[in-house]
Order: C-alpha cells, then sequence, then structure tokens
C-alpha cells in the first residue's frame, strides 16, 4: 500500500512538472521582426498603441500595422515575440 500511495505521488509530481515544464517553455523575445513583411525591425520606426510599441522595417508598413493593431500584435505573440512598452523613451 506504501509502495503504491509512494508511486501514485511520483507520477502526479512528474506530470505537473511535465506540464508546468511545457507551459513556460515559449517565452517571448523582444520583437525583432516586421509582422507585416516578417523583415529585421528599424527600431526608429514604429507605432505606439496602447502603452505598447510595435516597430516596422519601413515606413510603407506603418498603415497597415495602425489598421491592425492587434492582430499583428498576435501574430508576433504566436512567433515568440512581444512588444516593448511605450515609456517615450
Amino acid at each position: 500500500m506504501v509502495f503504491r500511495n509512494f508511486i501514485m505521488v511520483a507520477m502526479v509530481t512528474i506530470f505537473l512538472a511535465v506540464c508546468g515544464f511545457s507551459l513556460n517553455a515559449q517565452e517571448l523575445k523582444s520583437q525583432e521582426t516586421c509582422p507585416v513583411t516578417g523583415k529585421p525591425i528599424d527600431k526608429g520606426l514604429y507605432v505606439a498603441k496602447d502603452g505598447k510599441r510595435m516597430y516596422m522595417c519601413c515606413p510603407g508598413c506603418k498603415a497597415k500595422i495602425e489598421q491592425n493593431f492587434e492582430k499583428y500584435e498576435t501574430d508576433l505573440k504566436e512567433k515568440g515575440e512581444k512588444l516593448k512598452e511605450d515609456r517615450d523613451d
């Protein structure tokens, strides 16, 4: 009986460790790619909204980002990238 309880506790512990690891496995990194083109970003070009900055590769992407900010933010998160907080620095 004690052995069976030990095995059950061990299995639950392993399960929780594996689940916890997989939930945290994808940490978001700083934005590196333009959400419109997928090209590298220019840190001098961005759209600020709701306290966040979304960088782009060229001025031609600005209108698309302004019109679809939330969509592009979601796309970047799915790629493992996060937006920078806009602190006017």
